[in-house]
């Protein structure tokens, strides 16, 4: 390799493939000066990675919500997915909102955001939380029951009763078919 295609790391102070190096063509090499590697681990030890995340939630929902970093942290140290229950760890875990962004009742806050594992992520879209429930295999009985009660729980801010947690459940399943209805007539 000429000394063209090869780069010292800031970081690690390794000397590098160019390949290693994310790209960034405002600089004179067109490579940043930290390596891939030293990239991605000050991003999931620091606060980096979460103060992105925050930035793409924002800009996401056009600057509606109030979300902190420590919510944030918060929702991010949650060890099973909310809706499957599976173990939580960093290649699988993602951030949902309940109320995807597009839908009409959507808000960047920490009551409408969980954790859950990128299938179900994916699985879920911008589906209504009822209508995933519905047609999920994953998402049984019993994780539907503890969604709704810690949903309701954060939206209260005190322990649901039993009647207030069915009123919840119905809730969820009338607004998925109002939604239903409204996108059918727009």
């Amino acid at each position: 390799m000429t000394d063209e295609q090869i780069k010292q790391c800031i970081t690690c102070k390794e000397v590098k493939p160019l390949e290693s190096f994310p790209s960034r063509p405002s600089l004179p090499d067109g490579r940043e000066g930290e390596c891939n590697s030293c990239r991605s681990l000050r991003r999931k030890t620091g606060d980096g990675y979460l103060k992105e995340r925050l930035r793409k939630h924002y800009y996401r929902s056009g600057g509606k919500g109030d979300l902190t970093l420590e919510q944030l942290r918060e929702i991010e140290s949650q060890k099973r997915c909310t809706y499957c229950g599976c173990v939580l760890y960093d290649e699988i875990r993602m951030v949902d909102h309940v109320y995807s962004l597009g839908q009409l009742w959507s808000l960047n806050c920490a009551i409408n955001m969980v954790a859950c594992c990128r299938s179900c992520n994916s699985s879920k879209r911008d589906s209504h939380v009822y209508d995933f429930y519905q047609r999920s295999d994953k998402f049984t009985t019993a994780q539907w029951e503890e969604f709704v009660y810690k949903f309701a729980r954060r939206a209260m801010r005190c322990e649901p009763s039993k009647e207030e947690l069915e009123q919840w459940s119905i809730g969820f399943e009338l607004e998925a078919k109002e939604l239903k209805e409204y996108l059918q007539r727009a």
